[in-house]
């Protein structure tokens, strides 16, 4: 999957949220041009994030905002 250019007034900038208890499985994704994260997960969310390309995010590309350690070596950020 694509997710990119998140820059529309109103909105969440951020390409992917991660809230509450929610536990996504991303694969091969391409995450970027947001104007905020990539990737932010908050609350007591976690998730598997596996071989994504996170790239020209204006924040940090993956943001961990919670204590629940998150896997992402296998993504590439740049």
């Amino acid at each position: 999957c694509k997710i990119h250019d998140n820059k529309k007034a109103g909105m969440n900038y951020t390409g992917v949220a991660v809230k509450e208890n929610s536990n996504p499985s991303l694969k091969d994704c391409e995450i970027y041009g947001h104007l905020d994260s990539g990737i932010c997960v908050k609350d007591q969310a976690s998730g598997t994030y596996k071989n994504c390309y996170l790239h020209n995010n204006r924040e940090k590309n993956f943001s961990n905002e919670t204590s629940n350690t998150i896997d992402t070596s296998t993504c590439r950020m740049e």
